[in-house]
Order: structure tokens, then sequence, then C-alpha cells
């Protein structure tokens, strides 16, 4: 019944808060990893959290403050997350890293998605079937739609869903 506001890692877990209504809130855990968690405080609507030198994405979040709605939450290139908000403000984002090195042996993809569509979704591929994390991230520049539900789907994938028909897309980020 509402739109997120947040969506990021929080101390071990996940963190998710929305305008209205309930919510649930989904964390995909792995064995410990040499990750590293970047965190960026920023007043536009939209920008990027980038790893440190060479390490790789494999999770990431945003947080929206004053009020603003959750327009995009994903991993955006290899090395960074993207966070989009409905209007600037006071906004955080996380990345989370590991190591060049790890991602390779791993096999960490990122794969993504568009289609004009509210529901859009993204199922890893068979070489690399299981989503680490993934993301939402509504059409348009800026983002023109708030996101509803962003969440990991049967472990293989991941789903969003979208206040509004837009190029709207889902990013999953996989490995075997």
């Amino acid at each position: 019944g509402g739109s997120l506001t947040a969506s990021s890692p929080n101390a071990g877990g996940w963190r998710a808060d929305c305008s209205a209504g309930t919510i649930t809130t989904y964390a995909v855990c792995v064995a410990a990893l040499s990750a590293v968690t970047t965190v960026v405080a920023s007043a536009s609507a939209a920008f990027d959290v980038p790893c440190p030198g060479t390490d790789r994405a494999i999770g990431g979040g945003c947080t929206c403050g004053g009020g603003a709605l959750l327009h995009g939450t994903a991993p955006w290139s290899s090395t960074s997350w993207r966070c989009a908000c409905s209007a600037a403000g006071a906004h955080s984002g996380q990345v989370i890293c590991i190591p060049q090195s790890l991602a390779l042996s791993l096999g960490v993809v990122r794969q993504g998605t568009q289609a004009n569509t509210t529901q859009p979704s993204m199922t890893c591929p068979v070489v690399t079937p299981k989503a680490l994390g993934g993301g939402c991230y509504s059409g348009g520049a800026p983002p023109s739609t708030s996101v509803e539900k962003s969440a990991p789907s049967s472990g293989s994938g991941w789903l969003c869903r979208l206040a509004a028909l837009a190029s709207n897309s889902a990013w999953a980020m996989c490995a075997r």
C-alpha cells in the first residue's frame, strides 16, 4: 500500500522503511566474505556510491531523507551502486564490495533487464544461479516512479514492483 523510502544494509541484516502500510524485509545471507561497505551521503536526488579501487559491488541500498520516496536502488556498474530519490534532500547510499579476485572466483555477474512493466524481474543465468542481491530502477531521467517492492525471487533472481508503468528495470547480482 505504500512506497519504499529506504532499503539498505543494517548491522548484519537489512532495513527497509515504507511511506504507508505494512512491510516485509528480506535479507540474503552468505558465509563471511572479505566485504567492505562504503557509505556516501548526498543532497542530490540521484547519486552513485563507488567501491574502493577495483573492488566489485555485490549489493547495496539507499535511504531517502525528508519524506522523499525511493525511485531506484540498483547495481549501476560492476563497481558501483546507484540511488535515486523523488527529490533532493539528506540521503545516503551504501555499496557492499568484495575484492575483484574474489568476485571472479565466485563468478559474480550483474544481470539487468528493462521492460515496460510495473513488475520487472531478473533471473540469474544457469552458470551463476544464486542471487546475492539485486535492485530496481524506475524509468526516465530522473527516475519517474517509486519502488514498492525490491526482493529476492526464489533465491535465483530479483523481483521489483514499481508504482507506475515505465521503462522500469530489475537487476540481480548473481554468483555460482
